[in-house]
C-alpha cells in the first residue's frame, strides 16, 4: 500500500461526515455503472450561499470513497461560488488522486456529485434507502 497517499488512506479508514445530512438543502448522487460504485453528496447551505455542513455516502473502492470524504471536509465554510469554480484538475490535486498508481473510473464521482448538488435543491434525497459503504459518523462512539 506504499503507493497510496496518506491523506487518501486516512480518509478511507476514518471518513469525515459519512452519513446523512439531517437538514440538507442541496444533494446529488452519482453512479458508475461499470464499477457499480456510487457517491452521494449532501450540503446544508445557508441563505448567504455558504456551506454549513457537507456530508457524503459512498460505496466503492478507496479512489471512490476517500475523495468524497476529503471533499466533504473541504466544502465546509466555502461559498457556493467557490465550490462551483472548483475545476476537475483542482479536485484531483486536492484529493491527491494524481499520486495513485492505479486509477479508477469512479474517482471523479465525488467531484461530479458536488457540482450537481450545487445546482440542485433536492433536499428530498432520502438516505434511508442507501446502503452505506462504511460506518457513519452517527454510528461512531
Amino acid at each position: 500500500m506504499s503507493d497510496i497517499p496518506e491523506l487518501l488512506l486516512s480518509h478511507f479508514e476514518d471518513p469525515y461526515h459519512r452519513g446523512c445530512c439531517e437538514r440538507a438543502t442541496h444533494a446529488a448522487q452519482e453512479f458508475d455503472s461499470d464499477s457499480q460504485h456510487f457517491v452521494v453528496m449532501q450540503l446544508r447551505i445557508d441563505d448567504s450561499g455558504i456551506v454549513e455542513e457537507a456530508w457524503f455516502d459512498a460505496r466503492g473502492c478507496l479512489a471512490c470513497e476517500a475523495p468524497a470524504s476529503i471533499l466533504a471536509q473541504f466544502c465546509e465554510s466555502k461559498s457556493m461560488v467557490e465550490l462551483s469554480e472548483l475545476t476537475e484538475s483542482q479536485y484531483v490535486e486536492l484529493t491527491q488522486l494524481e499520486q495513485l498508481s492505479a486509477k479508477s473510473s469512479c474517482s471523479q464521482l465525488a467531484w461530479a456529485a458536488l457540482q450537481n448538488a450545487l445546482q440542485s435543491t433536492d433536499e428530498e434525497l432520502d438516505c434511508d434507502h442507501l446502503t452505506f459503504g462504511g460506518p457513519s459518523l452517527g454510528e461512531e462512539t
